[in-house]
C-alpha cells in the first residue's frame, strides 16, 4: 500500500510540474463536501493496513487559507487565475464548445465565453439542461422508490416533471397475506425459477424472503452457457438497455439465451402514441438496387456523442457480408476521411435494419465519437446486387428535408458506384436528395419514447367541423386531440377572426300565409318557432272530406279542397333551353318517376316542321315500366300534326298514372325536325311534378318507331321542353 501512495504522489508532482499555466486544465469544480478522510485503524497491525479514502478531503484541507494567485487551487478555490477550461467540462449538457477563464477571485469559471447547447421547451426534443419536452414519463421509473405507478408529464417550463398523476405506494405489512406497495410477495409464497429469469434460471422453485422484497433463488438452477470463444453469438445490438423503436414499439438490448436481443419493452400504439428514439431517420418506401456500391448518409454533428453502432434497412437476399463504414471531414464539401469500418461477414438474410454491431474507431479500442461542429458520412458497402430503402425527393415540388436526431442533422445521402472495397476518401460534394432509412444507437436508455401523435394545434383552441363546435383537448398523457363541445343544430358553424360560432343562416321556403297543394294536401307558409324561418307546413288534408276531397289552386298563392280533381298544367325546361334540328330520324322523349296516383289529361312538346315542309303527321306515345331502364309496355299512342314553332301533342286523353312506376313521354319525329333541350352538367336535371319528378331523357336514332313492347337504357342527362296535364286521383 505504501509503494502505491508513493506512485500516486511522484505522478502526481510530474503531473503539477509539467502543466503549463497557461494551458488548457480539466479541472472541474470541485465538489461540495464537509466530509473528513476516514482512517481504518482497526484490527490493524501495521501501516500497510491503512485505508485512505482519496476521494474525501479533510478538515484541515478545508480549512486552508487559499491564496488566489499563488498558483495552487487550494481550500474553496475552484481555479487559479490563467486556468482556461473547456465548457464542457463545465457541464456537458449546459454547455456545446467554448473555453471559460477563471475569475479573478478565483472562485469560479467566466462561462460568458461558453458556447450554450441551443434550448427550445416545446420542440419535443430534450435538449441541453432540459428535464423533459413535450413527452411523458413512468412514475415508478421517475422514483421507484416513491411511486407505485401512474404517468408524469412534463413541466411547462422543461425543468422538471409534474407528478401530480403519480400514484405513491400503499402501506405495506410483509406477512398480511397481500402484496402491496414495494412488496414483491408475501410470505410462504412459492414461484417458479424460470418465471423469475427465463434466461439465467433452468429450473427450480424460489420462496419468498422474510422481508418480502424479493425472492430466495439459492434452490433455483441456473442455465448453462457456452463459452463465447466456442461458440459465436449472434448480437443483435451492441449496447446493453439501449433503447430504439420498431415501428411503434420501443425495443430495449437486453441479453436473452446468452445474446444481446431486441426485446420488446412497450407499445406506444396501445395509448395512441408513436414511438420516436431520436436517431431513426429515412422513414421511407423507395427503393433501388446497386452492385459494388457504399451507400451512406451526410450528417452535420450538432453536439458531442458517442455512436455505439448504426444500422441499415437492406434486402440482403443471399446474405452477403457487409462493410460498416465511417468518415468524417471537417467542412461539409471537403474531402471525408474513413475513421472506422467493421466487416460483417454472416448478417444474416432478408429485409430488415443490420447492425454494425460495436463500431470502434480504427486501430483503437474507443467507440466512434463524434464531435460538434464535424460531419460525418455513415453507410454500408457491399458487393453483389442488393436494395437499400430511403426518402427521397425531387429538389423542386418535394423539397429536401433534413431530419434531426440527437447528435446532429442529415444533409443527404450518396450512393457511389464501384466503391468496393472502400474508397480512401469520399468528396463532400457527392450529396443526393435522399435520406437513408438508419439509426444511431447513441446509448441512450430511457424507454419512455413514446411520443404524442398531436391531432390539433394547440390546447383549447377551436374549429368549426361539420355543423359541431369542436375543441383542442389532452388526454392523461397530454396528447392533444379534437373533442366536439357544441352541436348547432339547425344553426351553421362558422368562424369569425378565427373564432368558431353557431349562426343562424336559414332561408326562407315561402311568403308567410301562402298556401299550396302537396298531393291532397293543402300546405301553409308558417315561420319556424326554433329558427325564425319561413316554412310550408301541414294545414289540412282534402283526402279526408268526403264532398271535397280533391286539393287544387285557389288562384295565383293558395290552394282549396274542390269536389272533383283539379286539373295541373306544368312545365319541363321552360327556360334556358337550345333551339336543335334532328340530325336523323329520332325517337325523344322524358322520363317520370311516379311518387302518386294520378291521371294524365295532356302533353305536349315544344317542336318544329322540317324546313320546307308543312303539316307533318308524327306520332306521340307513353310508355310504362317497373324500373328506370328495361322492359317498357306502351300504354297510349296517337298522332298529331306539327306546324311552325310551338307546342304539339294530345289532349284530352286520360292516361293513369300508378304511384312507384315509370313512365316515358315521348314522341318519334323525322330528320330535320326542330326541337329545345337544356342538358345537365354531371347530372340530370330534375323538375318536380305533381303526380312524380322527370328524371332525364330518352334519345336514339332509329329508322323506325319503337314497338308496343320495348326495352329501353334509362334516363340521360337532357330534358326537353314540354308541359304535363294531370290530377291527382
Amino acid at each position: 500500500m505504501r509503494a502505491f501512495l508513493i506512485s500516486v504522489l511522484i505522478l502526481t508532482v510530474f503531473s503539477v510540474v509539467s502543466c503549463d499555466s497557461g494551458s488548457i486544465k480539466s479541472t472541474k469544480p470541485k465538489p461540495d463536501s464537509d466530509s473528513t478522510a476516514k482512517i481504518d485503524t482497526e484490527n490493524t497491525d501495521s501501516e500497510e493496513d491503512v485505508i485512505i479514502d482519496e476521494n474525501v478531503k479533510s478538515d484541515e484541507d478545508t480549512n486552508i487559507n487559499a491564496v488566489c494567485g499563488d498558483g495552487n487551487v487550494e481550500g474553496s478555490e475552484a481555479c487559479e487565475k490563467e486556468d482556461v477550461i473547456n465548457c464542457v467540462e463545465i457541464n456537458e449538457k449546459l454547455y456545446e464548445g467554448g473555453k471559460a477563464k477563471c475569475l479573478a477571485d478565483c472562485s469560479n469559471w467566466d462561462t460568458l465565453t461558453c458556447d450554450e447547447v441551443f434550448m427550445e421547451c416545446g420542440n419535443t426534443i430534450v435538449e441541453g439542461i432540459e428535464v423533459c419536452d413535450g413527452n411523458t414519463m413512468d412514475c415508478h421509473d421517475l422514483n421507484p422508490e416513491k411511486y407505485e405507478s401512474g404517468t408524469a408529464t412534463c413541466g411547462l417550463l422543461c425543468d422538471s416533471w409534474n407528478e401530480s398523476n403519480c400514484v405513491t405506494y400503499k402501506p405495506s405489512v410483509c406477512g398480511d397475506g397481500e402484496v402491496t406497495g414495494k412488496e414483491v410477495c408475501e410470505k410462504e409464497d412459492v414461484i417458479n425459477c424460470v418465471d423469475i429469469n427465463e434466461v439465467l434460471y433452468e429450473s427450480g422453485k424460489a420462496k419468498c424472503l422474510e422481508t418480502c422484497n424479493g425472492w430466495d433463488t439459492e434452490t433455483c438452477i441456473e442455465n448453462e452457457f457456452p463459452d463465447d470463444d466456442t461458440i459465436g453469438c449472434a448480437d443483435e445490438c451492441s449496447k446493453l438497455n439501449s433503447v430504439r423503436c420498431d415501428g411503434s414499439k420501443v425495443v430495449k438490448c437486453q441479453l436473452s439465451g446468452g445474446c444481446l436481443k431486441w426485446l420488446e419493452n412497450n407499445d406506444c400504439s396501445i395509448t395512441s402514441r408513436l414511438c420516436a428514439d431520436g436517431n431513426t431517420v429515412g422513414f421511407g418506401t423507395s427503393e433501388s438496387e446497386r452492385s459494388s456500391v457504399y451507400r451512406g448518409i451526410f450528417i452535420e454533428a450538432t453536439s458531442n456523442a458517442t455512436i455505439y453502432e448504426f444500422s441499415m434497412e437492406i434486402n440482403n437476399t443471399t446474405g452477403q457480408p457487409l462493410i460498416f463504414a465511417v468518415y468524417e471531414s471537417d467542412t461539409s464539401d471537403g474531402t471525408y476521411l474513413p475513421i472506422a469500418t467493421r466487416t460483417v461477414d454472416e448478417p444474416g438474410t432478408g429485409r430488415k435494419m443490420y447492425s454494425s454491431g460495436p463500431i470502434k474507431k480504427t486501430g483503437t479500442s474507443e467507440n466512434v465519437t463524434v464531435t460538434a461542429g464535424k460531419f460525418y458520412i455513415f453507410g454500408v458497402a457491399w458487393v453483389n446486387p442488393m436494395a437499400s430503402y430511403y426518402a427521397t425527393y425531387d429538389g423542386i415540388f418535394n423539397p429536401f428535408v433534413s431530419q434531426i436526431t440527437t447528435f446532429g442533422k442529415t444533409l443527404g445521402g450518396t450512393a457511389i458506384t464501384d466503391s468496393y472495397p472502400l474508397l480512401p476518401t469520399i468528396p463532400g460534394t457527392n450529396k443526393g436528395l435522399t435520406n437513408y432509412n438508419m439509426y444511431f444507437n447513441t446509448g441512450n436508455t430511457s424507454t419512455e419514447i413514446c411520443i404524442c401523435n398531436n391531432l390539433c394545434p394547440a390546447l383549447n383552441n377551436k374549429r368549426c367541423n361539420n355543423n359541431w363546435i369542436e375543441n383542442c383537448a389532452a388526454d392523461t398523457y397530454g396528447c392533444l386531440s379534437w373533442e366536439a363541445v357544441t352541436d348547432c343544430d339547425y344553426k351553421d358553424c362558422e368562424t369569425d377572426n378565427g373564432v368558431p360560432e353557431c349562426v343562424n343562416n336559414c332561408v326562407n321556403e315561402c311568403t308567410l300565409n301562402n298556401k299550396q297543394c302537396n298531393g291532397n294536401e293543402i300546405e301553409k307558409c308558417t315561420t319556424n318557432a326554433v329558427h325564425g324561418c319561413a316554412e310550408w307546413t301541414f294545414d289540412l288534408d282534402c283526402s279526408i272530406s268526403m264532398i271535397t276531397p280533391y286539393c287544387g289552386k285557389d288562384g295565383e298563392n293558395s290552394a282549396k279542397c274542390y269536389e272533383v280533381p283539379q286539373v295541373s298544367q306544368e312545365y319541363i325546361a321552360s327556360s334556358g333551353v337550345t333551339f336543335f334540328n334532328a340530325s336523323d330520324d329520332y325517337f325523344k322523349g322524358m322520363y317520370i318517376q311516379a311518387t302518386h296516383n294520378a291521371v294524365i289529361t295532356g302533353f305536349k312538346i315544344h317542336l318544329q316542321q322540317p324546313e320546307g315542309e308543312t303539316g307533318v303527321t308524327i306520332p306521340f306515345s307513353v310508355y310504362e315500366g317497373s324500373t328506370e331502364s328495361g322492359p317498357y309496355t306502351r300504354i297510349y299512342r296517337s298522332t298529331h300534326v306539327v306546324g311552325s314553332n310551338g307546342y304539339y301533342g294530345p289532349t284530352g286523353i286520360n292516361i293513369s298514372v300508378t304511384a312507384g312506376k315509370y313512365y316515358l313521354l315521348a314522341v318519334y319525329m323525322p330528320y330535320n325536325t326542330g326541337y329545345y333541350y337544356v342538358n345537365g352538367i354531371s347530372t340530370a336535371l330534375t323538375y318536380d311534378l305533381k303526380f312524380g319528378t322527370s328524371i332525364g331523357n330518352e334519345s336514339f336514332a332509329t329508322s323506325t318507331e319503337p314497338v308496343a313492347a320495348y326495352t329501353f337504357d334509362g334516363p340521360y342527362l337532357s330534358s326537353y321542353r314540354m308541359w304535363i296535364e294531370s290530377y291527382l286521383n
